[in-house]
């Protein structure tokens, strides 16, 4: 716990103190971020691309679970996603894109854009964080009304506010001041942090345990027993475990305990539980230091606004708010030595006391200061009384430089709703207490303000909720004895009022509620019905065109040859298209020409299907009757039976059967004594036992020592073209017995691998390849010779030797003076060479 003090004695002690949340922590449940991205006229160029590197640091650290909405801030709040999603998601990444296309323009809104935020979080439940990315609100100030606010928004909807400062120009005081009263972190970019990295350190801080206060339970114990103290800012601040949580404590403490009640964000084991801490610190006693004197100052700047503008974000922003301070108290003091050195005496010497008010060890205001004294004294020696109002002459007393002090005011300013008093010193005890049924009414009434407003944004979309609400407002307040009746009754005026404006919403909504489901309704049927209306059309046109292109199809061939697309269109198309047109009675939405083209289509159909086999058999029968008449007229043509045909006896047959035998497939080349051999051993029987799996290898060397012949693997081709491991197992599986070597080997190697081989016979060797690469490379003329079958002719004759036994028959028909018998004796003279 950090403690500085400080203690005037024409005010109460000052006392800073930094509190930090103790007990157990842990990760917090999933948690939905909102970024907001600065796209004001002053984030453009290399900002504009480091607040892009912020966003890709964040959202490369962030927790899985964890789920962004991604906006642009400038005049407005504009969110580029539509509901939250996890940063790896395409959305995350294309509404990454819009930001970095997003011309920067207009100023910064911030107060509207974190209402905004807060609305679009407001949808869900859960634990939440804002991070805002720029330089933040203009430096001309925002009223204190609406920052307070705001403030008090996102306190009640349990939302931190943290932000990474990018800009020239950076209003890093109310930054500082809306995080801390939030329970945030603002993280500046340095030379030795990169915005990238600021992005990175930020993610794991967002998402930590935050501890809201209940103010209501704030309790201070001092051992003095008159003490009274006042606290700034007059809320609690949410309390972390990774930093401290500074307030300013008015009055006297010595050794004091602070207790109160906080409420802790849902841990991931418990992610819809809002755990309850109650937390006690005791403050040990400090004397006061001069060193501390910044803070009387602090203490006075913040009275008029509540605290609420009070940069106390952990360590670092207690010391830059002691720098700020003590750089002011060094600037009043320059100031004041050039009011001295023009004659200003007495101008000097306020600007002086301003100076060692705030910075008491300030040796040029303390100069400025024992001159201005030294001056007054010796023009008093003069008699020279010197012009100065009242005012300057209290705030002036003449001190040697060695007893110098500074001159302060004797109160600070009392603030104008704070449950404390009596920092001026002891009052009588009625007029505390009205002052403090005065500072309870102001404090009720600001939150009766607050609720008023959150209720109607709330009867927009929840009437119901929006009334449940103000009925918890209203019984507030009318349990509230410390306030005065002519308040009571006002609020509760108002909130009676925004109670019958909950119920009329409430019956709007009902309305509007059912007329838009009756809307929802018919437009869904609507759409239904189209869309099957549309779905049945389309299908029938497809239909249609199929049938179409199906008769097309069959009138270009089926007047050649058969074809099955009438019968198709008839009985397949033509069905499919009546089922869809239904009859026209049980049927509601369908074209009446589709109605009629469905029943005629198979009618169409078949009837040209008929005239095409029509039209085929009329001109087949036509054909043929021709050639049969034709095969009459050759038959009548005789010729003489000189010389006779005289066919061999049966075994002359045999004889010249048995004699060709050799002459089954006869080489233009010839063929070695060497392949004859691989010819006989094919025609052999054998017995191969390939149950048990064999490689090609195995199955080469089993070959050639089963036949006796020279067998080889065409490895170029196998190992090399077709990638196969011939010593691999398992390539050759069967078994045979009893069967051609020839028959044996076309089924083994039929399938090895998946791959059809084959065997060829070349260079007088038996060489197993593949089967294509066998057909495409290694083809073979055979001749077989048929000089045995031919029948010497005799070119004088005019006859055609095969055609003699139709001759002889169509002669018979001709000598026996039967013209039709003729043809029936021609067609039957074809018998007469075979027997």
């Amino acid at each position: 716990m950090t403690r500085a003090t400080h203690q005037d004695e024409s005010v109460p002690a000052v006392t800073a103190v930094g509190l930090q949340a103790t007990g157990p922590s842990g990760e917090t449940a999933a948690t939905r971020i909102c970024i907001l991205v600065d796209t004001s006229a002053s984030q453009s160029g290399v900002l504009q691309q480091q607040s892009l590197e912020v966003v890709h640091g964040l959202l490369g650290t962030i927790r899985q679970n964890d789920r962004i909405l991604l906006a642009a801030a400038d005049t407005s709040f504009i969110p580029l996603m539509t509901v939250f999603e996890k940063a790896e998601s395409v959305t995350v990444v294309d509404a990454q894109n819009t930001l970095a296309d997003r011309t920067p323009l207009g100023n910064t809104n911030l107060l509207d854009v974190l209402r905004s935020a807060l609305e679009s979080l407001a949808t869900e439940s859960g634990p939440a964080a804002i991070l805002y990315i720029g330089d933040g609100p203009g430096l001309t100030g925002i009223l204190p009304e609406d920052f307070a606010l705001t403030v008090a928004d996102l306190r009640e909807s349990r939302v931190s506010f943290s932000a990474v400062t990018i800009g020239t120009k950076v209003n890093w005081p109310c930054l500082a001041a809306l995080a801390a009263e939030t329970g945030g972190n603002v993280v500046q970019p340095s030379a030795t942090l990169t915005a990238s990295q600021a992005g990175e350190s930020l993610a794991p801080r967002m998402v930590a345990p935050i501890l809201w206060p209940d103010d209501q339970t704030l309790s201070i114990t001092s051992s003095a027993n008159d003490a009274t103290v006042a606290m700034l800012p007059f809320r609690m601040p949410p309390l972390r475990h990774d930093r401290e949580s500074f307030v300013l404590l008015l009055g006297p403490l010595n050794k004091s305990v602070l207790e109160i009640a906080t409420e802790m964000t849902p841990l991931s084991d418990h992610p819809d539980a809002w755990s309850n801490v109650n937390l006690r610190f005791e403050i040990p006693e400090q004397q006061p230091s001069s060193d501390n004197a910044f803070l009387e100052q602090l203490a006075r700047n913040a009275f008029d606004t509540g605290g609420i503008f009070l940069p106390l974000l952990g360590r670092d922003g207690f010391d830059i708010a002691r720098s700020a301070i003590r750089s002011e108290a060094a600037s009043l003091a320059q100031f004041s030595r050039q009011a001295e050195a023009t004659g200003a005496h007495d101008a000097a010497s306020r600007l002086a006391a301003a100076s060692l008010r705030r910075d008491p060890d300030n040796t040029d205001a303390a100069i400025v200061q024992a001159a201005v004294m030294q001056s007054k004294e010796s023009a008093k020696s003069a008699q020279i009384v010197p012009v100065a109002d009242e005012a300057d002459a209290s705030a002036v007393e003449a001190r040697t430089p060695s007893t110098l002090e500074q001159t302060k005011p004797k109160t600070l300013p009392q603030p104008a709703d704070n449950g404390f008093t009596g920092l001026e010193g002891p009052q009588e005890e009625l007029q505390e207490i009205q002052d403090r049924r005065k500072i309870r009414g102001q404090i009720l009434e600001r939150e009766t303000a607050v609720g008023l407003r959150d209720a109607r944004h709330l009867m927009g979309t929840d009437p119901e909720s929006a009334r449940i609400e103000l009925k918890n407002l209203q019984l507030r307040v009318r349990n509230s004895a410390d306030i005065e009746d002519a308040l009571r009754g006002r609020l509760n005026r108002q909130i009676e009022i925004s109670l019958r404006e909950s119920i009329v919403r409430s019956r709007e909504k009902i309305e509007r509620d059912i007329s838009k489901e009756r809307a929802e309704a018919i437009s869904r049927e609507r759409a239904r019905v189209a869309g099957e209306i549309q779905r049945r059309e389309d299908k029938f046109s497809q239909l249609s065109k199929r049938y179409r292109a199906l008769v097309e199809e069959g009138i270009r061939v089926g007047y050649q040859q058969p074809t099955r697309s009438f019968t198709e269109a008839e009985r397949d198309v033509s069905v499919e298209m009546a089922l869809d047109t239904g009859e026209l009675y049980a049927n509601q939405g369908m074209p009446v020409t589709a109605r009629t083209l469905a029943r005629q289509a198979p009618l169409v159909a078949g009837i040209l299907d008929y005239h095409t086999k029509n039209t085929r058999f009329r001109r087949e029968m036509q054909r043929g009757f021709m050639d049969s008449l034709q095969l009459a007229d050759i038959t009548a043509i005789p010729y003489p039976d000189e010389p006779p045909i005289i066919y061999p006896a049966p075994d002359r047959w045999e004889k010249i059967s048995e004699l060709r035998e050799k002459y089954k497939s006869v080489d233009l080349g010839g063929t070695s004594e060497t392949e004859a051999k691989i010819y006989k051993a094919l025609e052999e029987d054998v017995s191969l036992d390939f149950g048990g799996g064999a490689s090609l290898r195995e199955f080469e060397v089993t070959l050639q020592d089963t036949l006796g012949i020279p067998v080889k693997l065409d490895d170029r081709v196998l190992a090399g073209e077709l990638g196969l491991d011939v010593n691999e197992p398992g390539a050759i599986q069967g078994t045979y017995s009893g069967v051609s070597a020839r028959s044996a080997l076309r089924r083994l190697l039929s399938n090895v691998f998946e791959t059809p081989l084959t065997y060829v016979i070349k260079d007088e060797i038996l060489l197993i390849t593949d089967k294509q690469y066998a057909a495409d490379n290694y083809l073979s003329i055979k001749v077989y010779p048929v000089a045995d079958l031919v029948i010497p002719v005799n070119p004088n004759s005019g006859v055609n030797p095969f055609q003699s036994g139709g001759g002889l028959g169509g002669a018979g028909g001709v000598n026996s003076g039967q013209g039709g018998a003729g043809m029936q004796g021609g067609m039957g003279g074809g018998g007469g060479m075979g027997g």
